[in-house]
């Protein structure tokens, strides 16, 4: 029996030598394999410029409608948040991306890197549609944050900042939404209702008169116009196209501009409407009335 006890000590020692070089090879090739799956991210000199470079990328990916490049540009764990409260993970961005027509990013581009993290703030003013709805044109804010995989950074969650378009009812009668605003319109000036006419004309509303005179949106509010009583004519038409109402009209009243009385007989009136804020807007007036000298 003593003759034994070596070989079987030889033998347990040699099963654990292959156990343990064997777990080691194991371990190796699991790391290297992880090595060779993963890059360590790029020190960037210019964060910001490599942001500018991808908020780029992105837009034009959608512009483009390149449903591939959009696939391969989004990490797989990308979230998107807008300020109406929708959001979409990547499988239901790329059934439904955003549509973009043309876009302008914004001058500055801020952007910080943290090992494989790049966060990206940018600006943007756009023209397209999401969700379906148009969006409002003008600059609005972005926040991205990207991640480092392997040989590329890629997208993993984006904040817009933008508020969809309120879309323009379709009007059943525009002709008696028409005599609705130019009634309210009359009225509000017969009231000298100032903070009620600011939000019943459009930023960029013009006024032209028969008699030459014209006045923009600052002006017409510090106007002097003075109403004392007024009555529509029976015919009030308009036509709609989207979000805007062109309403043709007469109106007989007793008023003065700027102390001088206007002519006191039925005279036209040519609106322009624009759907604005969720309300009628109203962007142009043509008064054919004269003042009298």
């Amino acid at each position: 029996m003593i003759r034994h006890r070596p070989t079987i000590a030889l033998a347990l020692l040699t099963f654990g030598a292959l156990v343990f070089t064997g777990a080691c090879s194991a371990d190796g090739n699991d790391a290297e394999g992880a090595a060779s799956d993963t890059s360590a991210p790029p020190v960037l000199e210019d964060p910001s410029a490599t942001g500018r470079e991808l908020a780029t990328e992105f837009l034009t990916i959608l512009q483009e409608g390149d449903i591939p490049a959009l696939d391969a540009f989004l990490d797989d764990s990308f979230q998107l948040q807008r300020a109406d409260g929708s959001g979409q993970d990547k499988s239901a961005y790329l059934q439904e991306p955003a549509k973009i027509t043309s876009f302008e990013l914004g001058p500055d581009v801020v952007a910080t890197q943290q090992g494989g993290v790049l966060s990206v703030r940018w600006r943007l003013v756009v023209d397209g549609t999401i969700n379906g709805t148009e969006v409002e044109r003008g600059e609005a804010p972005r926040l991205s944050t990207f991640v480092w995989r392997g040989d590329r950074w890629r997208m993993s969650s984006h904040a817009n900042f933008l508020l969809p378009t309120e879309a323009a009812p379709v009007l059943e009668d525009p002709s008696a939404t028409g005599r609705e605003l130019v009634t309210r319109f009359i009225e509000i000036l017969k009231n000298k209702d100032r903070a009620a006419l600011e939000g019943f004309l459009a930023d960029a509303f013009q006024i032209q008169r028969a008699d030459g005179s014209a006045a923009n949106r600052d002006e017409y509010l510090n106007a002097e116009i003075s109403i004392s009583s007024f009555e529509l004519g029976p015919n009030v038409t308009a036509a709609q196209s989207g979000g805007t109402l062109t309403v043709r009209w007469s109106i007989k009243l007793v008023e003065t501009i700027e102390g001088q009385p206007t002519g006191t007989g039925v005279a036209p009136r040519l609106s322009t409407f624009i759907w604005a804020d969720g309300a009628w807007k109203l962007l142009s007036h043509a008064n054919f009335n004269r003042i009298e000298q």
